[in-house]
């Protein structure tokens, strides 16, 4: 993947904030993988996972759709099925 990094600052003092410089959503899953919604254009963003383990190295990148283009936050259903994509690929990653 390209050397992208991540817009989102994972300190557990930043991820209570409510900017995230330009994420639309951002998490920390199993204190390892960081996790982020960009919007990329009107109604699309990227869901990119990091490794914080491996010098935040991007290991996932897909476009999503952003409801109502999230113009106050994430939709509760955009957040929901963002958390299932990011648990489904780090579950795959770790069986592995």
């Amino acid at each position: 993947m390209t050397n992208i990094i991540p817009v989102s600052d994972f300190t557990p003092e930043s991820m209570n904030e409510t900017k995230r410089n330009h994420a639309v959503w951002a998490q920390v899953l199993d204190k390892r993988y960081c996790t982020e919604v960009i919007r990329t254009r009107p109604y699309y963003g990227d869901l990119r996972i990091f490794d914080s383990q491996d010098d935040y190295k991007l290991i996932y990148n897909e476009e999503v759709v952003l409801s109502f283009d999230a113009k106050f936050g994430p939709d509760v259903s955009d957040a929901y099925n963002w958390e299932k994509q990011v648990i489904e690929f780090v579950d795959g990653i770790t069986v592995e």
